[in-house]
């Protein structure tokens, strides 16, 4: 009977320890599933955009409402995907290469781009952490969208860079007034004196003759100032526009060298190689920075002396020089010499005149081709050398299936147009020399040519392409020379498709005639 009570007690408490061990899985059962409809409510109803995924196969697992509603996709579009999908093709490298490393549990990163449906983008900080989800190693992710704090704070950047500017340029514009009106005092002060003396007073022939020529040379040099400071401001607010093609800096130096001419002790020698490249330049800015430094070459050589001027290939750049023998440059002015209106003071340059903007002006141009100008000298009385460099031509801008040989920058850029709009691609030369250069590579297949042409003429450049390259290569003259009746011969006899004076509608027939020229040779072919 003892036996019987025990059995039962020991059942009692077994059956009474089972109902509380059941009582609390379904407890714990009963909390986890109000856990998960928590989590899954979290989930589902979190105003940023979440997702789980798989680490090995990077496919989505699951997305949240806000996630479908942020990037354009469906849930069933985002579950076929994966999140390498909803990056930019450039960026998926850095993604594997992040992924491709082991992540701590936890971890934020970024900022990132992300790709929405529509082709746009957004930038997200995201927050991850490890999880399990269905069996799968994934992780879980919240996209933090940051793109209008970033458009915000660049905004501001950009509000405090601007105020800076426009201090600066207050800043400036007041030391350019002063400059400016500094500058122009002295010749209006000449042409107001002069002006005053021949009104109030009886002067000789002689004296008149030689106060109206300093009145002349004295407007001269304000009006030199005025143009000068107008192109300065042009180029440095960008307005000044540039046709950069290639060039033949060989042909562009002599005409600047032409253009200076020699003087009585002060000869100028050309140190040209004969191989070098064409370089990638807006031939006239460049042609008035030469001739600028060779000018100054000159006026500062008062005892004369010789000046030498030269260019060699350097890496992808060609480096053009000046140098002369004349008074030199003090150390300290070097650093100084490229600002506006600056003027070495010493007593051998008083009388020399100068809007002291050449320098500045050049800088800015050769900046604009993205090459450095510099300045050296030993000294006083020892000389002074510039150096500019400026780059050669890449091979594939050399090419083009008409060569457009005009030296009318807006004109050839017209023709251009034109002849893109009918389907033809061009490469310019703003001169003869260029086009030479250009012509033996043998991949254009016609020619526009002005006749009238700095350096070498155009009759000259067409009776060269006819002994070398034969009669196959369309030619189409567009020019404003008034051609008598030989000229007109020579013309045809060198087998010209057509003449066309320059005007409105020129560019547009030019390129007909090319058009036409080029479809019959590919029927006849």
């Amino acid at each position: 009977m003892t036996e019987i009570t025990a059995l039962a007690a020991d059942f009692d408490k077994l059956t009474a320890t089972a109902k509380h061990q059941l009582a609390d899985r379904i407890s714990s059962e009963q909390a986890a599933l109000a856990s998960e409809r928590n989590y899954r409510m979290l989930f589902e109803r979190h105003p940023q955009p979440m997702w789980l995924y798989d680490v090995h196969t990077l496919a989505f697992l699951n997305v949240n409402d806000a996630a479908v509603e942020r990037y354009g996709y469906s849930r069933d579009e985002f579950l076929g995907m994966t999140i390498k999908d909803i990056r930019p093709p450039e960026d998926v490298p850095k993604l594997l290469e992040l992924i491709g490393t082991p992540l701590p549990p936890f971890g934020k990163t970024g900022p990132w781009r992300h790709l929405l449906k529509d082709g746009s983008t957004v930038q997200v900080l995201v927050t991850s952490h490890a999880v399990t989800f269905d069996d799968h190693a994934a992780r879980f992710v919240l996209a933090e969208d940051v793109t209008e704090s970033k458009r915000l704070e660049l905004e501001l950047h950009q509000s405090k860079a601007r105020a800076e500017s426009n201090a600066e340029l207050v800043r400036a514009k007041d030391e350019m007034v002063s400059m400016v009106s500094h500058e122009m005092r002295t010749p209006l002060a000449s042409i107001v004196g002069f002006t005053e003396l021949l009104v109030t007073r009886e002067v000789t022939r002689k004296l008149r003759k030689e106060y109206l020529g300093v009145m002349l040379q004295e407007g001269r040099r304000l009006t030199a100032l005025i143009n000068d400071f107008l192109d300065l401001r042009r180029i440095e607010g960008g307005h000044l526009a540039m046709r950069f093609a290639p060039a033949d800096i060989t042909a562009l130096i002599k005409r600047a060298v032409a253009l200076i001419g020699d003087a009585p002790g002060s000869k100028i020698q050309i140190r040209l190689p004969a191989d070098l490249p064409l370089v990638r330049i807006d031939s006239d800015s460049i042609f008035r920075v030469v001739a600028n430094l060779l000018a100054n070459a000159r006026k500062y050589s008062p005892d004369g002396g010789s000046i030498v001027v030269g260019a060699r290939s350097v890496d992808d750049m060609v480096e053009v020089y000046v140098q002369d023998h004349g008074l030199g440059i003090p150390s300290d002015a070097l650093p100084q010499l490229f600002r506006r209106f600056y003027r070495v003071d010493t007593p051998d340059r008083r009388a020399i005149k100068g809007t002291g903007l050449g320098l500045a002006i050049s800088k800015n141009i050769i900046e604009s081709h993205g090459g450095k100008i510099v300045a050296s000298s030993d000294g006083l009385g020892k000389g002074a050398r510039f150096n500019f460099t400026i780059p050669v031509v890449r091979e594939q801008a050399q090419t083009g299936d008409v060569l457009v040989v005009e030296d009318d920058s807006g004109f050839a850029h017209l023709v251009e147009a034109e002849l893109t709009e009918r389907g033809l691609t061009s490469v310019w030369a703003a001169d003869a020399e260029t086009a030479q250069h250009l012509i033996a590579k043998k991949r254009s297949r016609a020619v526009v040519l002005d006749l009238l042409l700095p350096g070498l003429p155009g009759e000259v450049f067409l009776q060269e392409l006819r002994t070398k390259h034969g009669f196959d290569i369309p030619v189409v003259v567009v020019t404003m020379k008034d051609l008598d009746p030989a000229e007109s011969l020579l013309l045809q006899k060198a087998g010209v498709t057509g003449v066309l004076r320059k005007g409105p509608g020129a560019a547009e027939a030019a390129a007909d005639l090319i058009a036409k020229s080029l479809v019959s040779e590919l029927v006849t072919s």
